[in-house]
């Protein structure tokens, strides 16, 4: 794997590169239909989706239009889940947060720490002026993570995606360098 990939900690978790051996763990999360409710609700039907999951996100090069980490525990090196960004614009410097969990740490406060860790870097690293969330109306507890992390809503975007043979709404958020509590 490549040795240039980024890595960060934040209190408990290490941000790192997708390996092959999270193969399994990549197909349970985004074979969880409960996962991916929010997601798309497309789910992983085969372990080959996992492998091409992996292969596509293990690689990163500065100025990269994504860029995409495992989230693991520092104290036992377990596999929570996955978090990045995407739509990366390195000349209006800024990028789309997004992210899952395994199921079996929601709750835990690790969303929200990941969130955290994710901008700061952001921030920080990458330098990014402008981090936009995109999130489903319906989904209440990433919006009040995104609320209680600075992030503003900015409105929403009616129609925007096409998930499970429907139309849905999008709610945008936006958080400024200039906005953020973390540096």
């Amino acid at each position: 794997m490549d040795q240039a990939f980024p890595t960060f900690t934040t209190d408990r978790l290490l941000f790192r590169q997708l390996q092959p051996n999270d193969v399994y763990k990549v197909y349970q999360l985004f074979s969880d239909p409960d996962c991916m409710i929010f997601d798309g609700g497309r789910t992983m039907v085969t372990i080959n989706e996992a492998f091409q999951f992996i292969s596509l996100f293990s690689t990163y090069q500065p100025g990269s239009s994504f860029i995409r980490w495992a989230v693991e525990s520092r104290e036992t090196g377990e596999f929570l889940g996955t978090g990045g960004f995407h739509k990366i614009s390195t000349e209006a410097r800024r990028g789309e947060i997004g992210g899952e969990l395994l199921k079996k740490n929601w709750g835990a406060g690790i969303g929200k720490e990941a969130l955290f860790g994710l901008a700061h870097y952001a921030f920080q690293e990458l330098q990014f002026n402008r981090i936009t969330a995109m999130i489903s109306p319906e989904n209440i507890k990433a919006k009040k993570v995104a609320e209680k992390m600075g992030f503003i809503k900015e409105g929403q975007l009616k129609d925007w995606e096409f998930w499970n043979g429907r139309y849905t709404d999008m709610d945008i958020y936006r958080l400024l360098a200039r906005e953020w509590k973390g540096n």
